[in-house]
Formats: C-alpha cells, sequence, structure tokens
C-alpha cells in the first residue's frame, strides 16, 4: 500500500505537467510585458510603468493594488474582443499538457494490449481463468456460515463441506499464476481509464464555457470535440471482456491526430495576434490587456509552484515511510527468520549426526527492494550458502528438513495444543519396538523414532495421537 501511494503520487506530479504548466505562463508575461519577472516588487513596478501615462494618481504597492488598477482602465465587462481573448488564452492553458498526456496514454495501451492478447491467444489459460472465478465463488459460498451441507452445491455429488473448501483452495492455490497476470491486466485497465480522464479533464471545461458557443469559436470547438471523441475511443477498447475471439485494436488505430492539436493551438496564435494588434490602438484597453493576462500568468505560477512543493513533499515523505518501513520489516523478519533457523538446524543436525549438511537458514528473496518469498539456504562440504535444497539433497533429508520445520513451527506458534498427531506410521513404530538397531530403519522410520527421541529430550512434554487409516 505505501509503495502504491508512492507511485501514484509520482504519476500525479508526473500527469499535471507543473513545469511545463509553469513554463506556459512565464512565457505568457514575457510575451505581454517583453521581460521576465522574478518578484512581486518587479511586476509592482512593471505595471507602474505602463499605467504611468493616465496619471492614475493611485498608490500601487502592493499586488492586491493591481486589481483597483484594472478596474479603473478596464474596457466593459461584456467587450466581446476582452472574453474571447481570455477564452483564446484558457484554450492555450488546456493543450500545455496534453501532448505528453496522449503520450503517456498510447503507451499504457500498448503495454495493456500485449498483456491482453498473451492471455488471450491461450486456450487453456482463458479456460482456467473461467475456473479460477468458478472456485472463486464456491469458495465465498462454502465458507459463508449459512452453507450447512456435505454436498457440491454444483454438482451435488455428496462430500464432507471441510474436504470440499480444502480441494477449493487448493486448486485456487495452483492458479495464482494466472491470477497474477489477470490482476496485473486488471491494474493495467484502472491506469489507463485514470489517464484518459487525465487527459480529458482540462478540455472539458473549454466545452462548458459559453464562450466556445460563439461564432469565433466554432473550429476550436468541433476541433476540441474532435480530441476528446478520440481519446474516449481507448475507454471502449477497454470494455471488451477477456475471451476467445475477442480483440483489440492495433494502437495505430487509435492514436489521437496531433495536427488536430496543432491547428488549435495555431488558429489560437492567429485570432490573439489580430485581437492584439486592435487593442493597441487603445493604450487603456492594451495596457489593462496586458496587466490583465500577465497577473493571471503569475498568479497561476505562484499557485503552481506551491502545489507541486506540496506534491513532492508528500511523494518524499511517503518514500520516507516507505523505505524506514521496508528496513523495520526486513530487520524484524531477519530475527524471526535467525531464531527459527537456528532451531531448524538443531533438530536437522541431532537427526543427521556427522553430515556435512550445516548452517541451514531460511532467507528472504527480495525483488525490487519487497520480499517475494523465502527460501532455504545451508552448507554443503565446501559449498557455502546453496540453495534451493532439492540442488544437492535427497529426498529423505528433504523429508527430514520438513520434520525440522514442523517440529520448529509447533514451537513458535502452537501455544495450546499439548500434543503432535502423525498420521499412519503404525507400521513404522512396529518395526521400532521389534528392531534393536536403528540401522535396520528405513530414513522415514529412523526420523519418526529420533523426533520422538529429540522431543522428549528437550522436554516438549508433547503427546502423541496415531492414526491407522486402516
Amino acid at each position: 500500500m505505501l509503495r502504491t501511494v508512492c507511485n501514484r503520487l509520482s504519476n500525479e506530479i508526473k500527469t499535471k505537467g507543473f513545469d511545463n504548466l509553469i513554463n506556459h505562463q512565464n512565457s505568457q508575461i514575457i510575451e505581454q510585458f517583453d521581460q521576465n519577472i522574478t518578484s512581486d516588487e518587479q511586476f509592482i513596478d512593471v505595471v507602474k510603468e505602463l499605467v504611468k501615462p493616465f496619471n492614475l494618481n493611485m498608490k500601487i504597492e502592493v499586488l492586491k493594488d493591481i486589481n483597483e488598477v484594472l478596474n479603473t482602465i478596464k474596457k466593459p465587462d461584456d467587450s466581446k474582443e476582452v472574453k474571447q481573448e481570455i477564452f483564446l488564452v484558457k484554450i492555450e492553458e488546456s493543450l500545455v499538457n496534453l501532448p505528453p498526456n496522449l503520450g503517456e496514454l498510447e503507451k499504457q495501451y500498448k503495454n495493456y494490449k500485449t498483456k491482453f492478447d498473451a492471455i488471450v491467444s491461450d486456450i487453456e489459460k482463458l479456460k482456467k481463468l473461467t475456473i479460477e472465478k468458478l472456485l472463486t465463488v464456491g469458495e465465498e459460498l462454502i465458507s459463508s456460515e449459512g452453507y450447512l451441507e456435505n454436498n457440491c452445491p454444483l454438482c451435488l455429488a455428496e462430500k464432507d463441506k471441510a474436504e470440499l473448501l480444502t480441494d477449493i483452495k487448493r486448486r485456487i492455490t495452483q492458479l495464482e499464476e494466472i491470477k497474477k497476470e489477470q490482476k496485473e491486466l486488471i491494474e493495467s485497465n484502472t491506469a489507463i481509464q485514470q489517464q484518459i480522464v487525465d487527459a480529458i479533464r482540462p478540455l472539458q471545461p473549454l466545452l462548458d464555457d459559453k464562450q466556445i458557443d460563439e461564432k469565433d469559436n466554432a473550429v476550436h470547438k468541433t476541433n476540441i470535440k474532435a480530441v476528446v471523441k478520440a481519446i474516449k475511443k481507448y475507454h471502449e477498447q477497454l470494455k471488451t471482456k477477456v475471451a476467445g475471439e475477442s480483440k483489440l485494436d492495433d494502437e495505430n488505430i487509435l492514436l489521437v491526430d496531433r495536427k488536430v492539436i496543432k491547428t488549435i493551438q495555431n488558429d489560437c496564435i492567429t485570432q490573439l495576434e489580430t485581437i492584439r494588434k486592435v487593442r493597441k490602438k487603445d493604450p487603456k484597453w492594451d495596457a489593462h490587456g496586458k496587466i490583465n493576462i500577465a497577473a493571471h500568468a503569475y498568479a497561476e505560477i505562484m499557485r503552481l509552484r506551491k502545489e507541486k512543493v506540496a506534491y513532492e513533499k508528500q511523494r518524499d515523505t511517503m518514500e520516507i515511510v516507505y523505505h524506514r518501513f521496508l528496513k523495520k520489516q526486513k530487520e524484524a523478519l531477519e530475527t524471526f527468520l535467525d531464531t527459527f533457523s537456528e532451531r531448524i538446524d538443531a533438530i536437522y543436525q541431532f537427526l543427521n549426526p556427522g553430515e556435512k549438511v550445516e548452517n541451514i537458514k531460511l532467507v528472504p528473496i527480495e525483488k525490487d527492494d519487497e520480499l517475494s518469498g523465502i527460501t532455504i539456504q545451508f552448507d554443503f562440504l565446501n559449498s557455502k550458502g546453496v540453495t534451493p535444497p532439492h540442488k544437492l539433497l535427497s529426498e529423505s533429508h528433504i523429508n527430514c528438513l520438513g520434520i525440522a520445520f514442523f517440529l520448529t513451527s509447533v514451537d513458535a506458534f502452537n501455544k495450546q495444543n499439548k500434543f503432535i498427531v502423525l498420521d499412519d506410521i503404525i507400521s513404522s513404530v512396529s518395526l521400532l519396538q521389534k528392531s534393536s538397531k536403528t540401522s535396520q530403519l528405513s530414513h522415514s522410520q529412523y526420523y519418526i523414532a529420533a523426533l520422538i527421541v529429540y522431543t522428549n529430550t528437550i522436554n516438549y512434554r508433547l503427546g502423541f495421537v496415531i492414526i491407522n487409516n486402516i
């Protein structure tokens, strides 16, 4: 969960494109003031210089004073030119992060299609996916308190409820790899849906703005709608179910035409140039336009920088928490495994005196700094840190490791039961009673005898319940 939060914050910072937006707003200020602005004082000085010819006779000392300046020299609020200029600037802002967001969307879709095709192309995998859904539903049903029948709910064949549930869980476990692929596909699908939302979000307010219905914006409206419609085609692909005949459109077919975006940008530039040529003929309107657009851009820069810092602080803090958690988790796990390993090694050495299988340890398996499993490591003759056990050990020795694990787990986790159940070993115990030398016993018989001796030697004081299937 911590890693997921870190990744989401990083992705959101990337999607929001703070640097692109800040650079765009800086370019707006430079275009209006013919210079870059780095402080409030500098911004105020430029405004003072622009309004000096109008003899406004008012103090301009802080940024708030600029609002009064704008109100004094502005054209009427319903001025068609003023509204159109502001709207065109708004369109330009909305398109700043669209190309990189589309690039990310196309990349994610390509990866999703690869995973989708890999599952669909394997018929057996599809069948198993279907069975997995059935088994999962069956497990939920049989595990519920309301299900009391001792039969299969699907075929109604008689079977003990506990045995049936165990069998279903075993089969579900066998399907873990396929479930993992399915989970990755679902996660990829969810990520693309979010990326679609992120790409469309800046464009929707433009379509909701009344100004879009003005005659001068007819082409903009058509082109923006075309872009939104093209992006939504990805969403339709995500509805396709994983089935034998299912196919997704090729990524090249779904590409959003960048020429349309470029056309919108170029049309905005052309219209703005026309409006600003007319604006220059009216000094007050020209000054008002420059100050108004630059003030908006400057305020946006301040907001974006603040928001960026907040996001980065969240991300950095979560990464610190995440890595400290991993460190603590690793330390706690290693302490537990070291203690566990000492007991396993002691039992194994007791059962196999004089053999060169030593320093048996449980060691964590890590992938991308995260725990992905646990394996057994040991020293064998001159080989150090051998893993896994079946690389060098015989089946009987691996069985002995199993006995050592079992006894250690009893000691570690069993806080209530005072007995061990040994299933179907009457013949082994009988042979043990008749034999005077353990060398005449099989490996498994010897281990059974030895573990009984061992548990009494170290005062486990555990009783043994012997079960014979005959």
